[in-house]
């Protein structure tokens, strides 16, 4: 199988500075069996949001993906600091104060990044 990297080209170097936030799998018969990779939600660079927020719950789920299907990374207590990287679907992705990632619900972070209501 064939993997393909995706970089940003800036001033004839090449950087990866890419964040794949889902990769979709595809199993597709044509003669053969053949996986095809879709890569979606591509963010190239420094993400369009990033604030600095803080846990509004108590026991807060960490979430390796945004959406309750996602395992549980961690909890995290109300007043804890997290920068948020991204929003995606009512969910933010955040960097913990320990440098983890992961999502928490926008109902449980409060950050002038994250829109009201």
């Amino acid at each position: 199988m064939k993997t393909l990297a995706l970089y940003k080209k800036t001033g004839g170097r090449l950087l990866n500075p890419i964040s794949i936030q889902k990769v979709i799998v595809i199993t597709a018969v044509v003669l053969e069996t053949r996986e095809i990779r879709v890569v979606t939600n591509v963010t190239l660079g420094a993400p369009a949001v990033e604030c600095v927020g803080t846990v509004t719950g108590s026991g807060v789920n960490v979430r390796a993906g945004p959406g309750t299907d996602f395992a549980v990374l961690t909890q995290v207590e109300m007043g804890t600091r997290v920068t948020v990287l991204g929003l995606e679907d009512g969910w933010a992705r955040v960097r913990l104060p320990d440098g983890r990632e992961g999502y928490i619900s926008t109902r449980f972070v409060e950050a002038p990044c994250i829109p009201k209501g």
